[in-house]
């Protein structure tokens, strides 16, 4: 349980190094695309620990984002547990191991948390957040996020000794 917690935060922390640094650093502009390295890591957590533990874990990992960016705090947070809760349900009934279905999951999660971020930063400031362009930002960023959790999911599952993930709905749950 220790090693899980330990990669958990190595991964956390240098999923947070790189979208917020490293990948701002190397892109053309600053509102450049970058895969959400933080979301594909409640994607596999959502695949693997589905118990309470999987929730906190999702939530402290948006509340570390609301915090890296310096605004409000909340949005990633319910962003976060959103598409932690929606892997969750969604894994509960498809097979979640092929490249493909990874794929569409991490599209659908990342949709969820982004609506959700906007909902949340409505709450906050009023605004019109919900244009052409904010969406067509939020489809891209969830189709780059979703070419790179594969890959992402499949070192996180090697580094934490889990076997492939062969049926959601059996009884292991980590």
């Amino acid at each position: 349980m220790a090693k899980r917690i330990v990669v958990f935060f190595v991964a956390a922390v240098i999923g947070l190094w790189v979208q917020g640094s490293v990948m701002h650093t190397i892109a053309p502009s600053p509102s450049a695309l970058v895969p959400d390295l933080i979301l594909i890591l409640v994607v596999y957590i959502g695949l693997h620990y589905k118990k309470l533990l999987g929730l906190f874990s999702a939530f402290f990992l948006g509340i570390c984002l609301d915090f890296a960016s310096g605004q409000y705090v909340g949005p990633c947070a319910s962003g976060m547990v959103l598409a932690f809760y929606s892997v969750v349900t969604i894994s509960e009934k498809v097979f979640a191991e092929r490249i493909l279905a990874l794929f569409i999951l991490t599209i659908t999660a990342s949709f969820m948390k982004s609506l959700m971020y906007l909902f949340m930063l409505f709450i906050y400031v009023k605004g019109d957040y919900f244009t052409l362009e904010v969406l067509t930002h939020i489809g891209l960023e969830a189709l780059f996020t979703a070419i790179f959790a594969p890959f992402v999911i499949m070192g996180l599952r090697a580094s934490d000794n889990q076997p492939p993930v062969s049926s959601i709905s059996s009884s292991y749950r980590g």
